[in-house]
Parts: C-alpha cells; structure tokens; sequence
C-alpha cells in the first residue's frame, strides 16, 4: 500500500536537505521554484518525507563517475546530478 504523506515536506524541508548535499560538493544554495526542475520519488512500505526523498537521491553519488560525468554501469545516478548541478536556478521535488 502506497502512502502520500505531507508531514515535512514544505518547499523548505526539500530545498534544505538539497542544499545539505549540495554544499558538501561546494556549490552553492537554491531556492524553490515549481516552474524549473524536477526529481521524482515513490516510495512503498512507509510514510516516507522530504529529507528521505532527498537522501535517497544523494545516496546515487556511489554510481556517479565525477571524470566521466557519467553513472557506473547500468546505476542510475540522475536524481544526484540534478541535485548538485552548479548553477541550477531551483528546485521541483514531489513526494
């Protein structure tokens, strides 16, 4: 059974937890916008929030080859580069 829940998960709650893990590459904040990008996450078992989401995302950079700008094998390690693109304007996150 899926859940939707919206405890925690408020446009700062999600631009927090990407700027977290942005500032951990040095590349600086964002801000929210629901007009420019977007990750998208499922979740089933659990009620799941904004900073899961997020780390679930940022866990991706185990596949993500930096000198290649490419993932590893068959990985998918999208959700993270779009997390830490350097000049992203804003964020879109859906839970």
């Amino acid at each position: 059974m899926a859940h939707r829940t919206q405890s925690q998960n408020s446009p700062q709650d999600f631009t927090d937890a990407h700027n977290a893990a942005r500032a951990l590459v040095g590349v600086g904040p964002i801000s929210w916008d629901p007009a420019v990008a977007e990750n998208l996450f499922w979740g089933m078992g659990r009620e799941f929030n904004a900073a899961d989401a997020a780390n679930l995302w940022v866990a991706e950079q185990s596949f993500y080859n930096y000198s290649c700008n490419t993932c590893v094998g068959r990985k998918v390690c999208g959700h993270y580069t779009q997390i830490v693109w350097r000049n992203p304007s804003a964020l879109v996150a859906h839970v």
